[in-house]
């Protein structure tokens, strides 16, 4: 009977602690941090559906001309807002800037003004005379594929000369029906990399 009791005793205390006041605030505070979670994803969402509309927007990559930088298959942020081309820039550009008739990624070797030359014997590629470091995105030495375009040649006012990172399959600025692209048709600057995750990254 006497071990009964005590059975009832510690009972009732453990669904007195359940009632006391320091398990109410703790619930409480549980959701304090549910809400605040909540409130914090639809802040974010209505953050990133506003940029979407007007600053940056997200398109799926095809093909491998930017392998390996960028995949078949990747989703890529750009942004379109006030963007002005700089050297090194990776871009999307529009489909009716280009006879190629399908929009294409390709990366920023030189604005207008400056003059491009290819020494197509040992894959180096010029800017105003100085041989570029390629070494961060592809491989020096790799650009020997002609595709007809006479070098050297001055990239034009509000024109870019591009390149693919993949430079043996990249259909780009060497190539008469790409040419020196004007940045107007520049559907904007890639900033990053958001899927699949293992490939994500920054530019």
């Amino acid at each position: 009977m006497q071990q009964t009791s005590k059975n009832h005793h510690q009972t009732n205390k453990c669904e007195t602690d359940k009632n006391s006041p320091n398990s109410q605030k703790m619930s409480r505070r549980i959701w304090r941090v549910i809400l605040w979670i909540c409130v914090i994803f639809a802040v974010c969402y209505a953050i990133y559906f506003v940029s979407c509309k007007f600053f940056v927007s997200t398109v799926e990559i095809t093909g491998n001309s930017m392998k390996q930088t960028i995949f078949d298959g990747d989703k890529v942020v750009l942004n379109n807002q006030d963007y002005e081309p700089k050297q090194g820039d990776i871009v999307v550009i529009a489909e009716n800037g280009t006879q190629l008739d399908t929009a294409i990624i390709k990366r920023v070797i030189a604005v207008a003004g400056q003059t491009v030359d290819i020494d197509f014997k040992t894959g180096t590629v010029y800017v105003d005379g100085v041989a570029l470091d390629e070494s961060e995105y592809t491989k020096n030495g790799s650009t020997t594929k002609d595709e007809g375009m006479q070098f050297p040649q001055m990239v034009p006012d509000n024109c870019v000369f591009v390149l693919g990172d993949n430079r043996n399959v990249s259909e780009d600025s060497r190539n008469p029906k790409v040419g020196m692209v004007d940045k107007h048709f520049i559907l904007g600057k890639v900033t990053m990399v958001i899927y699949p995750l293992h490939h994500m990254k920054f530019f």
